[in-house]
Formats: C-alpha cells, structure tokens, sequence
C-alpha cells in the first residue's frame, strides 16, 4: 500500500489562530509501481539485465515476471576433446572433427577478432568455444534442459558478441564468451505488448552488427534493433507473416541487406531502423547465404548464387556449376556463404558439398563432396555454418563420425555429434 502526506496550512481556527493540519492518505500501489520494487538491477554477476527479485517475502511473484529465465542448476560448463580424421580428394585436403559425447549439433560458426572460433546450436542453447584455430579442446556451456538451440553467432571485435535462436533469445558476452547472459525484460502485466514484441513466434535465425552500438536481430514474424550495445531491443522492418529472415550483412555503418524464405530481400539505408523489400530473385528461392566483403556481396539458395560489386544497388545471377551424384538428397541446397576477398569464396549445403569461387562470384565449381570422399567415416552429415578464420575455412553442423581404426575392428560409429570440417583457404592471411 502506497501512502501520500500532504500538509494544508494556514487554516484559521477561533478568529486569529492559524495551525498547519497533517494530512495522510493511502492507496494501493500501481501496476509500475509494484514491477519497480520487485525489479533489482544486473550485474556482471547476474546478467547485466534488470531482473526479478527472488525475495517473495516481500513482493508477490505476479508483480514482476522476466522475458527470459534460465534456472541455474540446469547450467553446464565442460571441455570436450577433438576426434578428428583427415581425408583428401586428388590435392585437395580436409580435416574432419566431431566434438565426441557432447549431444550438439552446431547452426552456425564465427571467427573472432580475438583469433578463437565461436559456434552455437542445441538442444539446450549450448555454445562452443576454441581459443584458437589449432585448440585441441573445445569449451561447452549450455543453459537449459530443453530442445531450444541457438541459430546465429556474432561478434563485433574480440570480446563483444550476440548469440540468437529459440523464441527469439538474445544472448550477450561482452568478454570474449567466457559468460553469455540472456537479454531481460521484466514486467508485470498479462499479455503486455513490449515484452509480447520481443518474442518471435519461431526462430531468430540471424542477428549482425552494423556498428559498435547497433545490432539487428530476424527470424520468424519480425526483427529487432538494438542501438546500445544489447541492452534494449525494439522491433524494425516489416511484418513476416509466415515467412523468415535467414541472414542479415551490413556492407558499412548504415547499409545493410537480410535475406530469407520465398526469395524475401530486404535493404537498410538507416543501419537497420527502416527496411525496403528489393525485387531480385523469385519466390521458389529459399534464401540462405549472405556475405559482404567491402561492396562486392553475394547471396545464395537452392542452389543458385546472385552477386553485386555495388553495395547491392545491381546483382547478377552466377553461373553454378552442378555436380551429379548418386548420393545427393534432393533436399540438398545452400546453406551458407562466405567471402574471403573480392575474389574468392565457400559456400557449403546442407548435405556436404563444399563450391569455391576463384572470379568474384561469377562462377562456382565443386570443391568436395565430403560425405563420398569420408569413404563411409561419415554419415547423417548436416551443414549449417560457415566462418573464414586466419588460416582455413571452418564449417559446423553434426553428423556421425567413425574413425579409420574403428572400421577396421568393425566398431561403431563415434555417435551423432557436433562436426566441424576444415580446410585451407584459398589465400591464407599470414600475420606477421
């Protein structure tokens, strides 16, 4: 109960004599009021997020109810060694690795400005972490007991990073991803319309930096935008319906483009407050793949390719070159994209197939189809991520993994797990 004092003075009493009269008034408490007293404010230590207090002695659990809370008995941190196994096709060469007993399967990779390589994916919103790109282990954190995964990873230098997936969950790192701490927003009315905002009714399948302070956030139904570094977000761009972005790349501070299913392509000249739907492919595409390396892009699906040189202001459909195999599922398409420079790029599908460009985009040739040259060590093979490191290329998904001295003692397979491949780039970056 809220209580009000007011003093009323100079009443006069008797003629001449004037007294002051204290009055008090008391009412219930509103709505904002009890979500203020029961709302604490974060820390490093509990999530940089205001949250709810636990102390219901003195609130009722109703008066505040968080966007998002994560029991911490459910919270696991462990190492997880690398099984790995090389195989080659004529001189080209790939490591294949699986991060043995870890129940993972990875959507997406990225590499650090700290040099460590960072992937995301589920059940249980787990996150992968290596210091480096020749790390043996590998760091698992997971937060949850539940199916929910992480779709998308990023970084905007070596400590700061967003990780998004489930429902529309944001997680935040501001040291490298040695602590992940979900966005918050606490309220305390049914229904209420900016919580309801920050969830999406699916995935959040992409999420990208434009700058230092401004991230944007898509998947099912709409997006959201951050401009203070992850500590508030707010919906932009248009209503999805039943449709989702898949991928958002900034070309610089204000220009941006996202990409998804039923050939949507949106641009952003505002770094992501406004978004324009752009007509360059048709509605059979299911848009998956999208990088930028200065103003030269490419963006990809199914298995089609269309790149600019312009910032996006023109692309032009690239010439993929299609490898008949008697193993390929026809569910098989890409799945990410990823630019080394102005001339040359990866992208991998969904069953294994690795495609290289030499000439800006312009053409595309198979590089490997990893599942046949395994020769059986791999099977259930899956690719979702795509990441350019110093040395090599790096993509994550799961499969089975046998190693060669298992088949030959007629062993098991190693189990689904997370995969990782990797192999040279094509100009590798040697720092001095």
């Amino acid at each position: 109960m809220a209580c009000r004092t007011t003093w009323h003075q100079n009443l006069a009493l008797s003629g001449a004599m004037a007294i002051s009269l204290l009055l008090i008034g008391c009412s219930e408490p509103t709505a904002g009021e009890r979500l203020a007293n029961a709302t604490v404010e974060g820390t490093a230590e509990t999530g940089f997020y205001p949250h709810c207090s636990r102390d219901y002695d003195s609130y009722d659990p109703s008066d505040c109810v968080d966007l998002r809370t994560f029991d911490p008995e459910f919270y696991s941190r462990k190492d997880h060694s690398v099984i790995s196994t090389a195989i080659g096709v004529a001189e080209r060469s790939l490591t294949i690795m699986s991060l043995a007993d870890t129940h993972l399967f990875l959507n997406s990779i990225t590499f650090t400005a700290g040099g460590s390589l960072v992937a995301v994916g589920g059940p249980h919103l787990q996150i992968a972490r290596a210091d480096s790109e020749a790390d043996p282990t590998w760091e698992v954190q997971a937060f949850t007991r539940f199916a929910d995964a992480f779709r998308d990873v990023t970084f905007r230098d070596a400590n700061h990073g967003l990780a998004t997936g489930n429902d529309g969950a944001i997680f935040r790192t501001l040291d490298a991803g040695d602590h992940w701490h979900a966005h918050n927003l606490p309220h305390n009315v049914w229904n209420a319309e900016e919580a309801h905002q920050l969830k999406l009714k699916g995935e959040a399948y992409a999420i990208a930096y434009a700058d230092d302070s401004t991230a944007v956030s898509g998947g099912n139904t709409h997006m959201l935008r951050t401009i203070d570094d992850g500590q508030h977000w707010n919906p932009t761009g248009p209503g999805l319906g039943r449709e989702a972005i898949q991928e958002i790349a900034f070309v610089d501070e204000s220009t941006g483009w996202a990409i998804g299913s039923a050939g949507q392509v949106y641009r952003t000249r505002d770094a992501g407050a406004s978004w324009t739907p752009v007509d360059v492919v048709g509605d059979d595409s299911h848009l998956m793949g999208l990088d930028f390396t200065g103003q030269h892009g490419c963006m990809a699906g199914n298995w089609q390719v269309w790149c600019t040189d312009d910032s996006g202001d023109s692309w032009q459909p690239a010439e993929v070159e299609r490898a008949s195999s008697p193993t390929q599922p026809t569910a098989d398409g890409i799945t990410r994209l990823r630019l080394e420079d102005q001339h040359h790029g990866w992208f991998i599908t969904r069953y294994g197939w690795i495609y290289a460009t030499r000439d800006g985009g312009a053409s595309w040739q198979p590089w490997m189809e990893v599942p046949r040259a395994a020769h059986g060590a791999l099977q259930e093979l899956q690719l979702w991520g795509l990441t350019i490191a110093d040395q090599k290329v790096w993509a994550a998904g799961s499969g089975s993994l046998m190693l060669p001295e298992s088949r030959t003692r007629g062993a098991p397979l190693v189990g689904s797990s997370a995969i990782l491949l990797s192999w040279p780039r094509a100009k590798p970056e040697h720092k001095t």
